[in-house]
């Protein structure tokens, strides 16, 4: 009985220290996020700019990075808990551009946990 006991009891150890060594960074979070944000704008913005703007598109997302991962890191709260982390990043363009065209473009809250040196979004809306 003692013997499961303390192998349990080193398995859960084993488990903490495990979490705690692979518990995701705040920059790769920022670097995670930028990529998705990225991706997202590549499918579902410069595709649908029209072949005469997509590749200037396209060009301005990829001389853009470090500004994206500013804005991400700017936008974002990260809760630590050592073994885990979780990200909330609230994103408006409306913020980049005049005040009384604000309302007219959307902003988007994003949850995501960080794992294992891994990202999962647990939460995407559009506001």
């Amino acid at each position: 009985m003692k013997t499961g006991l303390y192998l349990v009891s080193m398995v859960v150890v084993g488990l903490g220290v495990a979490m705690a060594v692979t518990n995701p960074s705040q920059a790769s979070y920022e670097e995670y996020a930028a990529q998705q944000l990225s991706a997202y704008l590549r499918d579902n913005t410069c595709a649908n700019a029209g072949e005469l703007l997509k590749n200037g598109c396209n060009q301005l997302l990829n001389e853009n990075q470090s500004e994206i991962k500013e804005l991400i890191s700017a936008n974002t709260q990260r809760q630590n808990y050592g073994i885990v982390s979780f990200y909330q990043t609230n994103l408006s363009v409306g913020q980049l551009l005049p005040s009384f065209l604000d309302n007219l473009v959307p902003s988007y809250h994003f949850k995501t946990v960080g794992i294992f040196n891994n990202f999962q979004i647990l939460e995407a809306k559009k506001q």
